[in-house]
């Protein structure tokens, strides 16, 4: 895969990532790409062709919020509540000894993640997200 200059610095390493049948290149990147997004992971609307996420995000939470991407990128994009939909898929793959964590790191994706989206008028975008965040909150607060 040729790396996009606009990530490539960052790239830590290269793997792949199966979902659904299909085979995604997948770049670890470095934490600093985003510092304004904890635990970020993307699929980039141009390419589509790729995945990223932190490589810092622990490895047995990368399953359901790469398939979070997939998810809501192939099987619900131009969707009005995608991004919301996708979060309560993916938690299919969480194992429940791992749910408090999880939930943690996907809140604190996602409150980043709106922040950066309305500090850059990105309000579509910051108007997907708050669904997943509104979400993960609901659940924490059952937990």
């Amino acid at each position: 895969m040729v790396i996009p200059s606009w990530i490539a610095d960052s790239v830590v390493d290269e793997t792949t990532f199966e979902y659904g049948g299909e085979v995604y290149p997948l770049l670890l990147v470095n934490p600093a790409f985003m510092p304004a997004i904890p635990n970020f992971v993307g699929f980039p609307p141009l390419e589509r062709n790729f995945l990223f996420i932190a490589n810092k995000v622990p490895v047995k939470h990368r399953l359901p919020m790469l398939a979070h991407e997939v998810i809501e990128f192939t099987k619900l994009d131009g969707r009005i509540g995608r991004c919301r939909a996708a979060a309560e898929r993916e938690l299919e793959y969480v194992a429940p000894a791992d749910l408090a964590e999880y939930l943690r790191l996907r809140i604190a994706m996602f409150t980043g993640l709106i922040a950066y989206a309305r500090t850059n008028g990105q309000d579509k975008l910051a108007a997907e997200a708050a669904g997943s965040l509104e979400f993960f909150l609901s659940i924490q607060q059952v937990d």
